[in-house]
């Protein structure tokens, strides 16, 4: 399943990028793949990677990217969480908190966004893999399971500004 076999060819092409983007960080920090999924046309694409500490998740929704950053009890599905607990984060937003950059501004946040969505599939993925590479063993301590209970609340209280 590591390779993207039995997802639709479209998935299989994100699966491919994900991988070249993420590479060395998957193998230096140990991340395998658990978990892939397309619907039956491809629209969509869901991978999950976990390491001993955290997982990533990786969705392709109708040309649309999301990078996401949880625990490892973060089930492996579409939605961010279950019965009012959040399980997934975005990616920037935990590399920010790590870093200790102050919360953006909406205008901020609407600069991002547009440039986002200016970059191809692969200029995207390279940029978040960038994003992370320089604190992504800090980024995965946040959510290890014997991360200090306090660190973890102030990231909650960081998301939700």
């Amino acid at each position: 399943m590591a390779d993207g076999e039995n997802l639709h060819p479209s998935c299989q092409e994100f699966h491919a990028k994900v991988v070249q983007s993420f590479r060395d960080l998957l193998d230096q920090n140990g991340f395998q793949v658990i978990h892939q999924e397309s619907t039956s046309l491809g629209a969509r694409c869901l991978l999950v990677f976990a390491s001993e500490s955290c997982r990533l998740r990786f969705i392709h929704d109708r040309g649309g990217i999301e990078v996401h950053v949880g625990g490892l009890e973060a089930r492996p599905t579409w939605s961010d969480g279950e019965q009012d607990r959040r399980h997934w984060y975005s990616l920037r937003r935990a590399v920010d908190f790590v870093e200790g950059r102050r919360e953006r501004t909406l205008e901020e946040a609407k600069e991002i966004s547009k440039a986002a969505w200016e970059m191809s599939t692969e200029q995207y993925l390279d940029d978040q893999a960038a994003m992370l590479r320089p604190v992504a063993r800090d980024v995965c301590r946040l959510f290890a399971k014997d991360a200090p209970p306090e660190r973890r609340e102030a990231f909650e209280l960081y998301v939700i500004g």
